[in-house]
């Protein structure tokens, strides 16, 4: 019996079982899926494929400690934008003054909470500015993968100013791979504390102050127990509301969980012979039906092209298949570049796909508030009796939402509650 239990190994979970090990205490790590990174899903083939989470978003200390402490190399994401619009493919030399306008708008809204649309339709209406509004909204699904018609006003800007104190446009990568980074935070656990558990998937948490059991089964329906005082629950939001039982219920924690949805994202990844696109191009925004955002390994060589799929597109793409999906992302980019389907086949070295809210163990790729909900995520993270700790990107309570420093963060955070109570 350890003195804690943490459930996920996601890097919220690494954070807090990193944390508890180090001041002494014994951790028991669950986990269900068969390796540890959670939403970083890094898969070596040759070169990395990022699957989850790709980016470092501006200079974090949370991140950036890790980091330092592993010796892993970090590059800034470089090259220039490029957009595809109406069967035109030219280098952005500016956005113009119109979506100028609006996102400063944006950063100095102020006022009762209302949806991103309600906020364009009342700010900016009228058909001069309906090219604006469509890219700003188009923007909003794929960065933040929400929809337009329910996010909260109140949390876009929150996350916004957040993101602008630590130059968070400013993007990093890792080029070993970002699962470099979680690697590192189970190697910082004090040695022989802390018990991992892969493959362990939890149905039930039995509690009672300073009591508690969890219930898991193997993929094979082997069951097993484990018992605690404590425990951390750091599973995506997806599995907090679908998928892990709470016995005594935490009624305050599901209406919470009401105001919080998990954003959709499919993120197809293709491994060419070579590259056909602008050797500087780093980010490309096209009008395609389908696919709107693509990135380069930029300034890496490497001829790899990332798709990227957000808000309410990835729901209509979602639970298609590998196979629908590529051959939608063929079919775009055969338009964007003016190759034929044959040659880009002949190109194709492997292609890959995930699809984030098909995923069993996460449901979803990242959370945002709803109108009216800006005080659910601190709800969410709050402890009960002394007991139930709770972590990861959805109850960050800084505007870090959705990001890997955000998950980080409030790992460090719950390990920090916990310790008080000893």
């Amino acid at each position: 019996m350890a003195d804690t239990i943490v459930i996920g190994a996601g890097v919220a979970g690494l954070a807090t079982a990193r944390a508890l090990s180090q001041a002494g205490l014994t951790v028991d790590l669950l986990e269900a899926r068969d390796r540890i990174g959670g939403r970083i899903y890094t898969q070596h083939d040759g070169v990395p494929i990022e699957l989850g989470a790709e980016f470092i978003h501006g200079k974090p200390d949370a991140t950036f400690e890790i980091v330092r402490s592993g010796g892993i190399k970090v590059i800034d994401m470089r090259g220039n934008p490029w957009t595809s619009l109406n069967g035109k493919l030219e280098r952005i030399s500016s956005w113009g003054d119109s979506a100028d306008a609006i996102w400063q708008a944006l950063e100095t809204w102020e006022g009762d909470d209302q949806t991103f649309d309600q906020f364009v339709a009342e700010r900016f209406p009228g058909e001069q500015w309906a090219e604006a509004r469509w890219m700003a909204a188009r923007y909003l699904e794929g960065y933040d993968a929400v929809h337009t018609d329910r996010v909260s006003m109140q949390w876009f800007v929150k996350t916004e100013a957040a993101q602008s104190e630590i130059s968070g446009l400013h993007n990093h990568r890792v080029p070993s791979g970002y699962d470099a980074v979680p690697k590192q935070l189970m190697a910082s656990f004090a040695p022989d504390c802390v018990s991992l558990h892969l493959n362990t998937i939890v149905d039930e948490i039995r509690w009672q102050r300073g009591q508690v059991e969890v219930f898991t089964h193997a993929p094979d329906g082997t069951p097993h127990t484990f018992t605690a005082s404590r425990v951390v629950v750091t599973v995506p939001l997806g599995l907090l509301k679908n998928g892990v039982r709470f016995s005594p219920e935490l009624p305050e924690k599901q209406a919470a969980m009401q105001q919080i949805e998990m954003g959709a994202v499919i993120k197809p990844v293709l491994h060419f012979r070579e590259r056909f696109w602008h050797e500087t191009m780093g980010f490309l925004f096209s009008d395609d039906e389908w696919i709107p955002t693509w990135w380069t390994q930029y300034p890496n060589e490497i001829p790899v092209l990332t798709g990227w799929v957000g808000g309410p597109r990835a729901e209509r793409l979602s639970n298609q298949g590998k196979a629908f999906v590529i051959d939608r992302v063929l079919d775009a980019l055969s338009g964007i570049f003016g190759l034929s389907r044959q040659r880009l086949d002949e190109l194709l070295i492997a292609s890959y796909v995930h699809d984030w809210q098909a995923d069993p163990y996460a449901r979803g790729a990242y959370s945002y508030v709803t109108v009216g909900g800006i005080d659910a995520p601190a709800v969410l993270a709050q402890p009960v009796e002394d007991t139930l700790f709770f972590g990861g990107e959805a109850t960050d309570t800084l505007g870090y939402t959705g990001t890997v420093h955000g998950a980080i963060i409030t790992g460090q955070r719950a390990a920090e509650a916990l310790l008080k109570t000893r």
